[in-house]
C-alpha cells in the first residue's frame, strides 16, 4: 500500500508539471500572439493615416479637375455665344448690304457644302 501511494503520487506530480508546462507554453504563445497584435495594430494605424492622407490628396485633385472641367465648359459655352453673335452679326450685315459683289458677304466654299 505505501508503494501505491508513492505511484499515486508520482504521477499525480507528472500530472502537476505537464499541467506547468502546458501553461508556461500558452502563456508564451499568448506573449508572442499578443506581441504580434501590436504590432499589426501600429502597422494597420499607420496605413490607414497614409489610407486617409492620399484620400484627401485625392479629393482635393477631384475637386481641382472639376473645377477645371466647368472653367473649360463655361469658356466652350462663351466661345459658342460669341461664335453664334458674330455669326447673327455678320448675316444681319451681309442681308443690310447691297449686294454688288461685296466677298464678305458670300458664302465660303465650304460652308456651301465643297471641300476646301
Amino acid at each position: 500500500l505505501p508503494m501505491l501511494l508513492s505511484v499515486h503520487h508520482a504521477f499525480g506530480y507528472l500530472q502537476h508539471c505537464c499541467m506547468l508546462v502546458a501553461a508556461a507554453w500558452m502563456k508564451h504563445k499568448l506573449a508572442y500572439t499578443a506581441a504580434r497584435s501590436l504590432a499589426l495594430l501600429e502597422e494597420h494605424e499607420k496605413l490607414q493615416s497614409n489610407f486617409h492622407a492620399q484620400s484627401s490628396k485625392c479629393k482635393v485633385q477631384e475637386q481641382e479637375l472639376a473645377s477645371k472641367s466647368n472653367e473649360y465648359e463655361e469658356m466652350s459655352r462663351l466661345a459658342e455665344e460669341v461664335v453664334g453673335i458674330l455669326a447673327q452679326r455678320s448675316q444681319s450685315a451681309c442681308e443690310s448690304a447691297p449686294r454688288d459683289g461685296d466677298s464678305r458677304c458670300k458664302p465660303p466654299a465650304c460652308a456651301v457644302g465643297e471641300v476646301a
